[in-house]
């Protein structure tokens, strides 16, 4: 009966928070009430239950977190909350139901291989994600040397509601407290304006900037066409150089504690030796963010994903 109580726990979720389109929980709903009535029914194998449990907890985690924009910040914890309880609900529940599957071996060979296979793709995700979190938890912040800067670059998060979220506030206040102990250093701040905001990310980040940092409007470079983290770092060093600052030139990148390690292989990959300073990320906001950026990394790298996934699926066909 456990995993039937997953498909009830699912379910629930999708419909919270109350959704204003009913597309995504209408469809899921569907779909759970097939799966559950042809287990019922014995239809339908236990195991492929609880491997469709898990690609439905991920396609619901993908859905919130590529598709749906926030319209302000309460919408955003609330589906915050609920990406972290999904991923409890797989880790806690689904990942040990497939665990057990796969050690009893009581089903035919190919829901066996079915199984393995959702397997090691859940659990090596899952896993990974927990070692990330972990990591951004505990990763030094990156000061910059003795030396003078010359400029600051912060990095645009998106806006909620054409405002600045807690994310990117952060990244701002850290950016300012670090200008003022250089204030002759330029501060750039980048990012395009996005489909339905009024105003680009560095528009709104420069406005926060002087209302609630008091900082000088002249000191602030916007560079508003960049629309991802690699654009970001490419045109800031664009508009650097065309102000007579080279690469070279003593700079800090200011960025999420999330996100400084793709930041800093994107800067490696475009030979950019700039320092990296993180900015602390609210907690209510961490379970998206961490998790949309592990599966950047995941996107960033394929076939090294792919490679993990093929030697741990071998590795686990000898010792199973």
């Amino acid at each position: 009966m456990i995993y039937l109580f997953s498909w009830f726990l699912l379910l629930v979720l999708l419909w919270w928070p109350k959704a204003q389109q009913l597309r995504w929980p209408g469809a899921w709903t569907m779909i759970g009430t097939v799966v559950i009535l042809m287990v019922w029914r014995q239809w339908l194998m236990y195991p492929l239950a609880v491997a469709g449990a898990c690609l439905l907890v991920w396609l619901e985690i993908l859905q919130i977190i590529l598709v749906r924009r926030f319209q302000n910040i309460g919408n955003a914890q609330s589906f915050n909350a609920k990406v972290f309880v999904l991923e409890l609900l797989d880790m806690l529940l689904i990942l040990p139901l497939q665990v057990k599957i796969c050690l009893h071996n009581q089903f035919g060979i190919i829901t066996q291989q079915v199984s393995l296979l959702a397997l090691m793709i859940n659990g090596l995700i899952t896993v990974g994600l927990l070692l990330f979190w972990f990591i951004t938890l505990w990763l030094p912040v990156m000061q910059p040397a003795g030396e003078s800067l010359q400029a600051i670059v912060i990095l645009g998060a998106g806006l909620h509601d054409d405002k600045v979220p807690p994310i990117l506030a952060s990244r701002l206040r850290v950016a300012n407290q670090l200008w003022l102990q250089q204030p002759t250093a330029k501060l750039v701040v980048t990012g395009a304006q996005l489909r339905g905001d009024h105003l680009s990310e560095a528009a709104a980040m420069a406005d926060y900037l002087v209302h609630h940092c008091q900082v000088p409007r002249t000191q602030i470079l916007l560079e508003e066409d960049a629309h991802n983290t690699w654009e970001n770092l490419q045109f800031s060093s664009r508009l650097l150089q065309n102000l007579g600052i080279s690469e070279e030139s003593k700079i800090a990148v200011v960025t999420s504690s999330f996100h400084l390690i793709r930041a800093w292989t994107y800067c490696r990959q475009q030979k950019l030796g700039w320092t990296l300073v993180a900015a602390p990320t609210p907690l209510g906001h961490q379970p998206m963010a961490v998790t949309r950026d592990y599966l950047g990394i995941l996107r960033d790298h394929p076939w090294f994903s792919m490679m993990i996934v093929i030697v741990a699926l071998l590795v686990a066909e000898i010792l199973i």
